[in-house]
């Protein structure tokens, strides 16, 4: 892979590592339904911050 690539995979890595901890805060049954929304906005804003990311990179592509 290319170094361009690679910055998106580890990126990518990154990103999925923070939604599945996110994602299991929101589902566990433990937690205050304010832990859920917090995790819940915490996912919102990696995913606007993802979109930021790529939109240069995919149209460098």
């Amino acid at each position: 892979m290319n170094t361009s690539t690679e910055s998106f995979v580890d990126l990518l890595n990154e990103i999925n590592d923070g939604g599945a901890r996110h994602m299991t805060e929101i589902t566990e049954d433990e937690g205050t339904i304010d832990d859920k929304i917090e995790a819940s906005v915490d996912i919102m804003d990696t995913t606007r911050e993802l979109a930021q990311t790529l939109s240069p990179w995919c149209r460098r592509q």
